[in-house]
């Protein structure tokens, strides 16, 4: 249920005394939950930011190409 997801990954970003790693583990889980939501633009915003810190997070740099693929017209 992802945009259950959403809510709380949200509410977690939110949360006092959250830790860079921890806040940056909730920006990537939030953008794969926007992405299976179907709000592709919310997660390539949040991907390219957490690529923005570390390029080699999770494999963001992979699944930013992937969703840059998905979201580019077909020709």
């Amino acid at each position: 249920v992802p945009q259950l997801a959403v809510k709380w990954f949200i509410q977690g970003l939110g949360a006092p005394n959250t830790s860079d790693d921890e806040r940056q583990a909730l920006r990537f889980d939030l953008a794969a939950a926007y992405e299976r939501a179907g709000d592709l633009d919310r997660a390539k915003d949040l991907f390219t930011e957490i690529y923005g810190v570390n390029v080699s997070y999770r494999g963001v740099n992979e699944r930013l190409k992937a969703l840059e693929m998905r979201m580019s017209p077909v020709s």
